[in-house]
Order: C-alpha cells, then sequence, then structure tokens
C-alpha cells in the first residue's frame, strides 16, 4: 500500500512537471483584466496618481526564474519591456518565449488602474486632471519595482510584486513599501493560466495596498 501511495505521488508530481514545462514556445499576447470600476467615497482625503513609473530590472538569461527576463534581441527593447510579465521556460530553464499584453497596454497602465482602486477602497479619493479639488491634491507616486510571473516547478505558476508608494506631505509621506507574492495553482502553463496567474497577483498587491493605508487613515 505505501508503495502504491508513492508510486501514485510520483506520477502525479511527474505528471506536473511536464504539464508545467509543456508550454508553447514562442511569445503569447495576454491581457490581464482591469479591476471594476470603483467609485470615489463621498469624504477622505483627496489624491492624485501624478505618476506610476516602471523600475523593473530586466536580464538576460538570469540564474532565478523570478527576475524579469528577455531574449537579447528584445533585452534594448523598451516597448516589449513595459508590456512584459511572464517568460516561458523548458524543463532545463531554457527561455522558450515571453508573454506580453497586446500592443498599447503596458504593466504600468494595468497597474495605475489597480492602484486607484486600491486608494479608494481605503478611503481616499483619488481625482483626475479637471475634478474639483485636483490642483490642491495630495501627490502620489507609485514605482513598480517587481511585477512578474513564473513557473514554480511542484508549485505552480508564481507571481512576486513589489511597489513602492510616496507622497510629499501627509501621512504618505513616508515611503511605503507593499511586497507579494502569489500563487496560481496550475497543471499547464497555458495563455489562460499566464492571465490568471497575473490577474491574482495584481488583484492581491492591490488589497494589500489597501490594507496598509487604512492604517495610516
Amino acid at each position: 500500500m505505501m508503495m502504491s501511495l508513492r508510486f501514485v505521488k510520483s506520477v502525479l508530481l511527474l505528471t506536473m512537471l511536464i504539464g508545467l514545462s509543456a508550454c508553447a514556445a514562442g511569445r503569447s499576447v495576454v491581457s490581464i483584466p482591469l479591476p471594476n470600476s470603483e467609485s470615489n467615497p463621498v469624504n477622505g482625503v483627496d489624491i492624485k496618481l501624478v505618476a506610476v513609473t516602471d523600475n523593473r530590472v530586466f536580464q538576460v538569461k538570469p540564474g532565478v526564474p523570478e527576475v524579469p527576463s528577455l531574449s537579447e534581441d528584445e533585452e534594448i527593447n523598451s516597448g516589449i519591456k513595459a508590456r512584459a510579465y511572464a517568460r516561458k521556460r523548458g524543463d532545463w530553464g531554457q527561455g522558450l518565449g515571453d508573454v506580453i499584453l497586446p500592443e498599447g497596454e503596458t504593466v504600468v497602465g494595468v497597474m495605475t488602474q489597480y492602484m486607484q482602486s486600491a486608494f479608494q477602497n481605503a478611503g481616499y479619493r483619488v481625482l483626475s486632471e479637471g475634478d474639483a479639488g485636483y490642483d490642491s491634491a495630495i501627490p502620489v507616486t507609485v514605482r513598480i519595482v517587481q511585477f512578474w510571473c513564473w513557473v514554480e516547478l511542484t508549485v505552480g505558476l508564481s507571481n512576486i510584486s513589489e511597489i513602492i508608494i510616496r507622497a510629499p506631505d501627509g501621512k504618505l509621506e513616508d515611503v511605503l513599501i507593499v511586497r507579494n507574492k502569489s500563487v496560481h495553482k496550475a497543471f499547464l502553463s497555458t495563455d489562460e493560466a499566464w492571465q490568471q496567474c497575473a490577474t491574482l497577483g495584481m488583484q492581491e498587491i492591490s488589497a494589500k495596498v489597501s490594507a496598509e493605508l487604512r492604517k495610516l487613515q
């Protein structure tokens, strides 16, 4: 009975390893759904997102899969970097392709929507240019230090996120650093699975930002 159970576990593990590494080679263009539109609270501190920047550092052939990477011929392509959020790899860690957002979309653009939702869920009023009170609203900057998905063998598809939020005054004057790691348990690294992994990462980092912001209220 014990050997039979071990055999079943070994087969399941082997199946997962093969499935995770069996992603189609080449580039996949996969969107990340935006969060549901939120309304500004009636009362709350007025802020404006004046800058959301992509400060991720890409490497060619990094030693670990969670480091953003592209093929050598794409390394200097800033347009592709802005859209990339995952790298496909084979059984031995070799790069097989990447996962990027559709043309016209960027990680910054998606993160901006999630950060706006995070602030609103925490009770802040996020104003846009042209809104009443925009000029006097607290300017907030968001730096994306990390947002990346990768295959983590025996685990699934993982996402690591890290952002830095700062404002020149008010309770946000001190730097707020928020990190998150999420796992989407999938046996196949399909386009749908990559999308679900990235969406989960966005949702969880957004929820953590909201939780930290509420502590400042």
